[in-house]
């Protein structure tokens, strides 16, 4: 079901019309003076029934197909009006970004609204899709009218660790002190677990912690004295 929904799109559109009829009428007034100085007026009125359509589109987008834990996603958010109301008191609200605020709140006829948000991606979001849904809502055209929208995105959660040894010298003799930093760091975009490092001649390196986040790293040094041993072996 995960792939279905990229194979959709990225992005979700829906519009809806809303249809609405209002009375133009007017009022001619003819008037004049005769020989005596009487005035004289007549008047006459016409109405015609002009129709309205209120109409419109939500395009809602995320910028990328696929997010990693830490990243932001961004949204972008358009409404256009469609129709030929105006479309008033336009409110859009996503149900993972919560209310978004939009560049105006009426446009009229071949208008638009704009509007962005941004939502941290977590760990606590796998396996995805991550799938989110906007509702904006209006008037026009006497009528209330609302759209919805949707986006969605893939997380990559991939796990990787690196680690890296210095010494503080580069030669030493037998019975001489060498002190070894190891850098341990969590280069993946996923909490790395039951952390540890074994050196096949220091054996186990003590480690502050055993959890990771992504992009933590950590330094620890050793200090071994050198021995016959250790060549020999």
């Amino acid at each position: 079901m995960r792939y279905i929904f990229l194979l959709i799109a990225i992005f979700a559109i829906f519009g809806i019309a809303v249809s609405a009829a209002a009375e133009l009428k007017n009022t001619v007034t003819a008037s004049a003076v005769d020989g005596s100085g009487a005035n004289v007026s007549s008047s006459a009125d016409a109405a015609i029934i002009i129709n309205e359509t209120a109409s419109g589109i939500l395009l809602k987008d995320v910028e990328k197909k696929a997010y990693k834990p830490g990243e932001m996603a961004n949204y972008t958010f358009r409404l256009s009006n469609t129709g030929t109301a105006r479309l008033t008191d336009i409110r859009v609200v996503d149900d993972l970004l919560g209310p978004i605020t939009m560049s105006t709140t009426a446009v009229g006829p071949g208008e638009f609204a704009e509007g962005t948000a941004q939502m941290k991606v977590t760990e606590s979001m796998l396996p995805g899709p991550v799938i989110n849904y906007a509702v904006a809502t209006m008037n026009g055209a006497g009528e209330s009218l609302s759209l919805n929208a949707s986006a969605v995105f893939e997380i990559d959660a991939i796990p990787e660790i690196l680690i890296t040894k210095l010494t503080d010298v580069s030669s030493a003799d037998i019975g001489k002190e060498v002190v070894y930093t190891f850098t341990i760091e969590n280069t993946g975009s996923r909490t790395l677990y039951n952390v540890e490092a074994v050196d096949d001649k220091l054996g186990e390196i003590a480690l502050p912690k055993t959890t990771m986040a992504p992009g933590e790293k950590m330094v620890v040094t050793k200090n071994h004295v050198v021995t016959i041993e250790d060549i020999e072996a």
